[in-house]
């Protein structure tokens, strides 16, 4: 994987905590208090409820599959990623409403530092638009997207160069596609109803 901002992070926890796991569980601790903190002020913003909004985010902060990063230091990486999405939601729906450019730089600055630390933000362009449509009403805009579309595709290509090693071209096309597709059924139907996990969750 590319993820230097990740490396970057586990290469200070060694500079300021030693080998020891301590400081780097409080450090991922402390990560998932701020993302529970953004996903509540993200949605309260959004939807004005603050108390649906602090359910979200008490149920964000508590689900497994969100535990197991702060668990698992090396996973280091979902919550450097959720943080930096989570701040790019924020700036995009005061951009959305009130035309900010600082909130779009800010936005589209948080998508490349999510870049940096996980390659999964690259869905943002499309979950910006979805958020356009609704809850923020603001019918199909394209072309403010197009800079997050060439972040995503940088990204990707990066990516995919890092793990040219790792994908086997013997592999028929078809067979990954289905792979993605019940990864994605799999992964959203734990995030409903998370049964059967490992004890790592």
């Amino acid at each position: 994987n590319w993820h230097p901002l990740t490396w970057l992070s586990h290469m200070a926890d060694v500079e300021l905590f030693g080998k020891g796991a301590g400081g780097p569980h409080v450090e991922n601790a402390l990560l998932h208090a701020l993302n529970a903190a953004l996903v509540f002020l993200w949605l309260s913003g959004l939807t004005g409820s603050p108390g649906r909004s602090a359910a979200v985010a008490a149920l964000f902060a508590l689900h497994p599959q969100r535990v197991e990063s702060v668990a698992w230091i090396s996973e280091r990486k979902d919550l450097l990623c959720a943080m930096f999405t989570l701040g790019s939601l924020l700036a995009w729906t005061r951009y959305a409403r009130q035309g900010s450019r600082a909130a779009y730089g800010i936005s589209l600055a948080c998508m490349a530092l999510g870049g940096l630390a996980k390659p999964m933000i690259v869905s943002l362009p499309l979950l910006l638009l979805v958020l356009d449509f609704w809850p923020l009403r603001r019918g199909l805009r394209t072309a403010e997207k197009l800079p997050f579309a060439a972040l995503a595709l940088a990204s990707s290509l990066v990516t995919l160069g890092a793990q040219v090693n790792a994908i086997q071209p013997s592999v028929a096309l078809v067979d990954r596609i289905s792979n993605a597709l019940v990864g994605l059924a799999t992964q959203l139907g734990l995030a409903l109803w998370p049964v059967g996990l490992a004890v790592l969750y």
